[in-house]
């Protein structure tokens, strides 16, 4: 088994990763098993993999295998050995932390300041990069040394000139060195140890999630994309149109799928008269709206009835690159 570390700052960046080239080559042909905090984020992951197979974004795994519950239950389950888990698991709640009882306070992780371990979340610091911002461990030294340089920095922009604090550079005093280059003095430059490495995912286009739904829904939702031997789906006149405002009016319907312009067929622009034809057509397509059989209201669904299967077709096509959008 090869562990593969995303190396990401949020979930928000984990189609990002997922869409980078080697980790695609990765994944190919590989059982892929994953963990989180308590198991939510690896749910959404995992679909957001089986749906990249799907449409053949993504090469075919031999499945996806998930901690039942996250590392939070995995510890609950061996809460003195901690089973094959080694440090803390950070939490986003009054606990903060757990970690199996065999396990030491310090665990494996470092003071991003001064690289002493430490694994406590005090003080909520966070990395000094204004587009990182993800928290950071500090030691209790660090801590101190930061706190009172804010402070002093602050009664120099008052002004004050407190018995404590003197604003007057003293060579015997260690805290006149006032180097504002060193993590362990200023917050701002605290870094994480994504931004020490240098790794960086914010450029990286993310998976197209929202299109890929789209072809599947229009492919049915337990066909493979591009597959050779599908059905062939039955072509009809009448569209189907769900989520619509519960004010919307039928001009609106057939603005926004430009019902009264030409289209085109196979990529090229009707002849004139084809066009005089289609247009004219086009003022018949009819709307029926879809009512609750009980109360008669209106629940936001609607079928578009079209003069021709060509048009039907034109119109599927441009949804897939080009949803249309009621304004």
């Amino acid at each position: 088994a090869t562990f593969i570390n995303p190396e990401m700052r949020n979930s928000h960046e984990f189609p990002k990763w997922l869409n980078l080239p080697e980790t695609k080559k990765q994944l190919e042909g590989k059982r892929v098993m994953m963990y989180c905090t308590g198991g939510i984020r690896c749910e959404r992951a995992s679909a957001l993999i089986s749906q990249m197979e799907r449409v053949g974004d993504l090469k075919k795994t031999k499945g996806i295998a998930m901690v039942r519950g996250g590392v939070d239950r995995y510890l609950k389950t061996f809460p003195e050995s901690g089973g094959f888990w080694k440090g803390k698991n950070y939490l986003f709640d009054l606990r903060e932390a757990q970690m199996a009882e065999k396990e030491g306070e310090l665990g494996t992780s470092k003071c991003c300041a001064c690289d002493r371990p430490w694994s406590k979340y005090e003080g909520k610091f966070v990395c000094g990069d204004q587009k990182c911002k993800v928290p950071v461990l500090v030691c209790d030294g660090c801590k101190n040394k930061i706190e009172a340089n804010t402070k002093k920095k602050s009664l120099k922009r008052k002004g004050s000139q407190g018995n404590n604090w003197n604003v007057n550079k003293n060579a015997n005093d260690d805290d006149d060195d006032d180097d504002d280059d060193n993590p362990s003095r200023d917050a701002k430059n605290l870094r994480c140890p994504l931004c020490k490495a240098g790794k960086n995912l914010r450029s990286v286009e993310p998976v197209h999630s929202a299109a890929q739904k789209r072809l599947l829904t229009l492919e049915g939702s337990n066909a493979k994309i591009n597959s050779s031997n599908k059905r062939r789906r039955k072509e009809s006149k009448t569209l189907f149109i769900g989520k619509l405002p519960l004010s919307v009016t039928a001009t609106e319907i057939k603005d926004a799928l430009k019902l009264n312009e030409p289209f085109s067929r196979a990529g090229v622009l009707v002849s004139q008269a084809a066009a005089r034809e289609d247009k004219k057509s086009h003022r018949g397509a009819e709307i029926e709206w879809m009512m609750d059989s009980k109360t008669g209201f209106f629940y936001g669904s609607a079928i578009v009835k079209l003069s021709s299967k060509d048009h039907c077709r034109a119109l599927l096509e441009d949804y897939k690159t080009n949803p249309p959008r009621i304004r």
